[in-house]
């Protein structure tokens, strides 16, 4: 709802400043110069960034549309889920948790509490570094060291893309004005004719640097600086998964453990102590 209302007002407002304006809406929608515009921008994007960048770009775009990854409901899920995991994986032997962990889908206690199998990112977080204790691996510093290696990996690979739209944004209103000067040849070209035609011809042009501005400032640099959020938001989830399984490593009580990840959780999205408490009890006692 918040990116179509968003997209209705920046129309709106556009077409509305042109009205009182005077501007006549068939000068400013000059395709021309904006197909340019456009394919000199995904072009240079193309040629600035690997292929994996660009399908990456694809992929994380339509979240644009959406709110934020979780809720304060997906984490309350999580820390559900995780306190019932330790708690199953500590009444079973090795090889039975060894066979969850590699085959999520079928495992009674993933498909019970089910928020990891609806993201693949936090469940690979968590299948990797659980798989420490399923093979014996006791050095609980170098766990923590490895989680928090991959978790700034992740953050790196986020910050690529948005590395990338930041440059394109920048680089925008100057690919504005190269259509713009090729505008401006065009319309010189025709210097001896009439001065309406003449004068369009000029106006198409400037519509280059316009064009290369609203782009710039109110769709690539917007939609970055949600994506950033957004990306962000995903890597606090993990985070208060790497949060529990270190304390739980380190052999703190799983209620303890649990306590830890929920005063991590980003305030706004933060349970209280008793609504935690509250849906892991009624669970127990069902």
């Amino acid at each position: 709802m918040r990116f179509y209302l968003s997209i209705v007002m920046l129309l709106l407002t556009l077409s509305i400043g042109m009205l009182f304006g005077g501007i006549n809406i068939g000068v400013v929608f000059n395709l021309a110069e904006w197909f340019l515009i456009t394919g000199i921008a995904v072009s240079s994007f193309m040629l600035s960034n690997p292929n994996s960048l660009f399908k990456k770009l694809f992929k994380e775009l339509p979240k644009v549309a959406l709110d934020r990854p979780y809720n304060k409901e997906d984490y309350m899920n999580l820390l559900q889920f995780l306190f019932f995991f330790f708690r199953y994986s500590n009444s079973v032997n090795i090889s039975e948790v060894e066979n969850d962990i590699d085959n999520p889908e079928s495992s009674k206690i993933f498909t019970k509490y089910p928020i990891l199998l609806q993201n693949t990112s936090a469940l690979s977080f968590f299948q990797n570094h659980f798989r420490f204790l399923t093979l014996g691996f006791q050095d609980i510093n170098e766990i923590g060291e490895r989680m928090e290696a991959d978790l700034e990996m992740r953050r790196k690979e986020a910050n690529k893309l948005n590395q990338a739209l930041n440059k394109l944004g920048d680089s925008l209103p100057a690919l504005g004005i190269v259509a713009a000067v090729l505008g401006v040849i065009g319309a010189m070209s025709s210097a001896g004719a009439e001065a309406e035609i003449l004068g369009a011809r000029v106006a198409g042009a400037l519509i280059g640097t316009f064009a290369g501005v609203f782009f710039a400032y109110c769709l690539v640099n917007p939609v970055n600086s949600f994506l950033e959020k957004y990306l962000g938001d995903e890597l606090d989830f993990i985070d208060c998964i790497r949060t529990v399984l270190l304390a739980y490593m380190k052999g703190y009580p799983i209620s303890i453990a649990i306590e830890f990840g929920r005063q991590i959780i980003p305030t706004d999205l933060q349970p209280s102590f008793t609504e935690v408490e509250d849906i892991i009890y009624n669970k127990k006692q069902s």
